[in-house]
């Protein structure tokens, strides 16, 4: 069957108008997640902008959120003009700054998450170091920003319009002759040259250099937060011990068998009041309100002061014994402190660790987003360079899978504020309590709603 019996008066805007029908599917497809991710990104700016306080992580957000809103608002539009346009995009100056933006931002969300993943390194690993500050954050965004901007600006050189001189008929394998067409992907002075070729190369290394290196350091944070999660359990543990065996070893144990008022063992009490001078009175080692009541007694009963004589040996067993009990007191006091400080810090140190992996989770629940999107688009990058023409006898189904499988890495751009409202607690209540309020407002201006 030839070409004339099947388009005898096929021209080129009807060829255009049946691929556009062909791909409406993608186009389709690109326009619901550009307005979900808008959608989404607007509630993300406007939360964190004014809700959250200034931190590194809200500089991170936010410099993640603008990233998705120039894809949504720029590079998925321009994506779906160009899937209406398949053989009619003759504009060289716009197709060279869209599929610059486009790449850019692809580049740039690969090296935040890098830039994210060696704050939280730092962060959860090395928690004694220098840290990141907020205005050190807002600086490092800036130097991504321009490092994606300087890997993707041979864009601008290599992208233009290609001159398609016989067109494809959409769904045949056939082409229309003496029909010429227009694309936007490598200009015609890529022709034989390998510039294309190297740029898609480098594009492509860039983009999977930034797994390689989100893949080692957040395995190193893992690894990390799961010892200090069991070292976090153990000690508690054991703190929780110890504190009931010394809660058990300061009650205090009375002699029952020694029924004299003065013990064997005494200690030494300095400055005590005699009759004949001052002199050191020793003491048992009893409940000092018995002894104290005791020895009252005593006093009057004789109607002198108390007189307890001392051998030389009751001497060295005082003075030994009192070394003993004043160490004894002092290591109690020091465990005592130690202790108190421990339970005052507890709970700073607790609260700040959950907030860091809370955080670290969110993070890297992008991160692994971001992974998964990206492998479509470089096993097609792959194919690509293998053979550059496997994707011309495609079906229709095919082509729509392969352009959707291709553009699967915009997902990032909405699935980010998703995440946010799964795992941040905070940015969740605080649009629900947006919601409410705008709830309660339109209610005043409905009549019968509001008393």
């Amino acid at each position: 069957m030839t070409m004339d019996t099947l388009h005898p008066k096929m021209d080129l805007y009807e060829l255009n108008r049946y691929e556009a029908i062909r791909r409406l599917p993608v186009v389709l497809f690109i326009g619901v997640l550009a307005l979900a991710g808008i959608f989404g990104n607007l509630h993300v700016l406007y939360v964190y902008t004014t809700c959250f306080k200034p931190s590194t992580y809200r500089v991170f957000v936010l410099l993640l959120s603008i990233i998705d809103m120039l894809c949504c608002c720029v590079s998925m539009p321009f994506e779906m003009v160009d899937e209406i346009f398949p053989f009619t995009y003759s504009e060289i100056i716009t197709c060279k700054v869209f599929k610059f933006i486009n790449t850019a931002v692809a580049v740039a969300s690969a090296f935040t998450l890098v830039m994210i993943a060696s704050e939280r390194y730092r962060r959860i690993c090395r928690p004694h170091d220098t840290q990141m500050s907020e205005t050190m954050a807002i600086y490092s965004s800036i130097g991504v920003v321009m490092a994606a901007v300087v890997v993707t600006f041979p864009a601008l050189y290599v992208y233009g319009r290609k001159t398609v001189p016989d067109i494809p008929v959409p769904g045949h394998n056939v082409s229309v002759y003496n029909v010429t067409g227009f694309e936007c992907t490598w200009g015609d002075h890529m022709d034989g040259s390998i510039y294309g070729y190297v740029y898609y190369a480098w594009v492509l290394l860039s983009i999977i250099g930034s797994m390689i290196a989100l893949g080692i350091l957040y395995s190193i944070i893992g690894v990390s937060l799961k010892k200090h999660n069991n070292f976090m359990r153990v000690t508690l543990r054991n703190k929780t011990r110890s504190e009931i065996v010394s809660s058990k070893s300061l009650v205090p144990v009375q002699n029952t068998e020694n029924t004299n008022r003065v013990s064997s063992e005494p200690r030494n009490v300095g400055n005590a009041r005699c009759s004949k001078g001052s002199k050191e009175l020793l003491v048992p080692e009893v409940d000092m309100r018995h002894s104290t009541a005791e020895v009252k007694n005593e006093s009057r009963k004789t109607g002198n002061n108390l007189i307890i004589p001392k051998s030389p040996e009751d001497n060295t067993s005082g003075i030994r014994i009192s070394d003993r009990r004043s160490s004894n007191e002092s290591a109690y006091s020091a465990a005592q402190s130690n202790r108190t400080s421990q339970a005052h810090q507890k709970p700073q140190e607790t609260a700040i660790s959950d907030k860091e992996q809370r955080i670290t989770k969110v993070l890297f629940a992008i991160t692994m987003l971001f992974v998964c999107s990206f492998l479509p688009y470089i096993i097609i990058m792959i194919a690509y360079f293998a053979d550059s023409s496997y994707s011309e006898d495609l079906n229709t189904t095919e082509l729509v899978l392969f352009l959707i499988s291709f553009r699967l890495y915009m997902i990032n751009s909405v699935a980010n504020s998703l995440f946010y409202g799964f795992f941040d607690t905070k940015f969740r209540n605080h649009v629900k309590r947006l919601y409410r309020s705008f709830y309660d407002r339109c209610r005043r201006f409905v009549p019968g709603k509001h008393s």
